[in-house]
């Protein structure tokens, strides 16, 4: 039986027949819909506030002093070739600042070394996305025993990024080495 088979209701129905309950509940419907959205924008104007930002936790903490102790920690064991106390010491800075590009590069340092190369892609660009506002310089800048370059930096900050042109030029290498191994590349 299609739709044009059904059976005409009454002209003079009540307003809460069958003929007036798919009104109804699209309205309800539109009205729970307007609602959640409200509440969306009431969730996302409480998470950026009236400043437009995101709350602190989710902000970059641009390599602050007590970071730097650990990301050198990790970048010595880096280049002893111990890869688990590395990785522990620069996950103890993503701990603090998740988008830290230093620890998000030799991350992907030690990844690619491991031949984990959509892993090493991966960190660098989350590195990427944030690396132009940490302005350290860099103390040291070495082989990782692949093809990519692990960084130090140092106390001092410059006017601008040096490590966006080391992660830059780690996206290019690792593009290159995923298409020579045929795996496409992100």
């Amino acid at each position: 039986m299609g739709s044009w088979d059904r059976p005409q209701e009454p002209a003079l129905a009540l307003p809460l027949t069958m003929g007036r309950l798919p009104n109804l509940r699209r309205r309800m419907v539109m009205a729970r819909l307007a609602l959640a959205l409200l509440a969306t924008i009431g969730l996302l104007w409480t998470l950026l506030g009236s400043h437009g930002t995101l709350p602190a936790a989710a902000q970059p903490h641009l390599c602050t002093d007590d970071l730097l102790p650990p990301l050198a920690e990790g970048y010595a064991a880096l280049r002893a070739g111990e890869v688990d106390r590395a990785r522990g010491e620069f996950e103890k800075v993503l701990a603090v600042d998740g988008f830290n590009p230093f620890a998000l590069n030799n991350l992907a340092v030690l990844a690619e070394r491991q031949g984990k190369l959509k892993e090493a892609m991966a960190y660098l660009l989350t590195a990427e996305t944030y690396a132009a506002g940490y302005c350290q310089r860099l103390e040291e800048i070495c082989e990782g025993g692949g093809l990519c370059l692990a960084v130090l930096p140092s106390a001092g900050k410059g006017s601008n990024s040096s490590i966006v042109a080391i992660i830059h030029s780690n996206i290019e290498l690792l593009r290159n080495k995923i298409s020579k191994s045929g795996n496409p590349a992100p």
